[in-house]
């Protein structure tokens, strides 16, 4: 049974299809609301070459930007359930980098499922090794992705081999040992946290006056894709913290409902209710549809702060920026107004 936190959320969302403005805007709010000299400013980014970039906007938004503490989004969660859950280990012992050894010793042993036995009956163990990589990775996936698989084969609800495995892998540990029951033990710790937080008229005083909110501050800047479970984990500290999130979006129209080529339905009928919308945003945009439609529903946030910036010079990748705004299909698209020798937009062969 899944406990919400009563407490009211502290979650803000301002989203925007220029990064830049983003980032001034998240300089603005650092400057309103400076924190302690001495407590490092807590950013979150998917990648840390978007972290180093950040790094420079900020500087040169401010001036200074000094003591910035840039995280990846699973070293934040997990730091931020360690805070207040007891006995979790500094670093996730179920990570696909060390979880697959412990695989790899298991498989070895007397297994009791006939088809692994066959598979793993020449005992080869690069052979053992490759599965255990593989089961590494697909637990990894489960555990973000489907908390409920990994809760129902804990509760022995589930009789295959690939629950009977994980299983194993689970007495071998202690709880709290992986990102599922961390996720549940810091639900309960924030109920019981919850306890001791102020009332609502207080939290939005301080957060008015400025004070105390800058203490606890967490940006999420540029985030595209977060899974359901990290949501859980949010859920929980937006009672606990002010967490705001930079998002970038980039059509200022609805575009909930646009679908690929790819995920078009086959029904006639249910074709109706979907649009392909721009080809560009339809095929890359997915992430981000996704994760926007998870804040609204799952979290239950309102409205975020909106602000779209026009492309305005005339290339052709400011065209192609311009159409994804606006929601216009290659048809829709104006005409090529790029003067010439425009290099806006180029195609290489890469690697990968």
């Amino acid at each position: 049974m899944r406990v919400t936190p009563e407490a009211p959320s502290r979650l803000h969302i301002s989203a925007s299809n220029r990064l830049e403005t983003l980032a001034a805007q998240l300089a603005d709010e650092m400057r309103r609301h400076p924190g302690d000299a001495l407590a490092p400013e807590r950013i979150v980014v998917p990648h840390h070459i978007l972290g180093r970039w950040l790094r420079l906007a900020l500087a040169t938004e401010l001036g200074v930007a000094a003591n910035l503490r840039v995280q990846l989004p699973a070293e934040f969660a997990w730091d931020a359930m360690r805070d207040i859950v007891p006995n979790l280990a500094a670093e996730q012992p179920f990570a696909p980098s060390s979880l697959r050894w412990r695989l790899f010793e298991l498989l070895g042993g007397d297994l009791q499922d006939d088809q692994l036995r066959r598979y793993l009956a020449d005992a080869e163990p690069r052979k053992r090794f490759e599965l255990a990589d593989r089961l590494a990775h697909v637990y990894d996936r489960c555990m973000l992705y489907r908390p409920e698989w990994i809760r129902a084969w804990q509760s022995g609800a589930a009789p295959h081999w690939q629950a009977r495995l994980w299983l194993a892998l689970r007495d071998t540990a202690t709880a709290p040992c992986h990102w599922v029951d961390a996720v549940d033990a810091y639900r309960e710790a924030a109920v019981a946290r919850r306890a001791q937080m102020p009332s609502p008229l207080e939290i939005e005083r301080d957060a008015d006056a400025g004070a105390g909110s800058a203490q606890s501050r967490v940006s999420f800047f540029g985030i595209v894709d977060l899974s359901p479970s990290y949501l859980e984990v949010l859920r929980s500290a937006a009672c606990l913290m002010d967490i705001h999130l930079y998002l970038f979006s980039p059509c200022r129209e609805f575009w909930a409902d646009i679908r690929s080529l790819r995920e078009q339905p086959m029904s006639a009928t249910e074709d109706d209710y979907f649009a392909t919308g721009n080809e560009l945003l339809a095929a890359w945009g997915r992430p981000a549809r996704d994760l926007q439609a998870l804040l609204v529903d799952d979290l239950g946030t309102g409205t975020p702060k909106e602000t779209y910036l026009e492309p305005q010079v005339p290339t052709r990748l400011a065209e192609v920026q311009r159409d994804i705004l606006d929601l216009r299909t290659a048809a829709d698209a104006a005409p090529d107004l790029a003067p010439a020798g425009d290099d806006s937009l180029q195609i290489h062969v890469c690697h990968s």
